[in-house]
């Protein structure tokens, strides 16, 4: 006979959980803005341009902290969003 959960990957989850109360950490979008610049840092010639992106990107994310209406199912689309709209306003 097979396991209960078998075929299910929601019903094990259920089981995990209800053993054990699984940590929810939420990566903030600041986490992301570094990351992606990090990365743009190494391909881009003009480094304190990026720096410029960088420290506007994390501004923009301070200012729209805690809002509801700014929310995506991924938050590092959200961070590209905030990337972009730096990019704009700066280049």
């Amino acid at each position: 006979m097979l396991p209960a959960w078998k075929g299910s990957l929601l019903r094990l989850m259920s089981k995990v959980c209800d053993v054990e109360r699984l940590p929810i950490s939420k990566i903030s979008l600041k986490y992301y803005v570094k990351m992606f610049t990090t990365k743009l840092r190494k391909n881009y010639t003009d480094a304190s341009y990026v720096d410029a992106v960088e420290a506007y990107a994390a501004m923009l994310c301070d200012a729209i902290a805690g809002r509801k209406e700014i929310v995506g199912k991924n938050p590092a689309c959200v961070a590209v969003s905030v990337i972009c709209v730096a990019d704009e306003h700066i280049g």
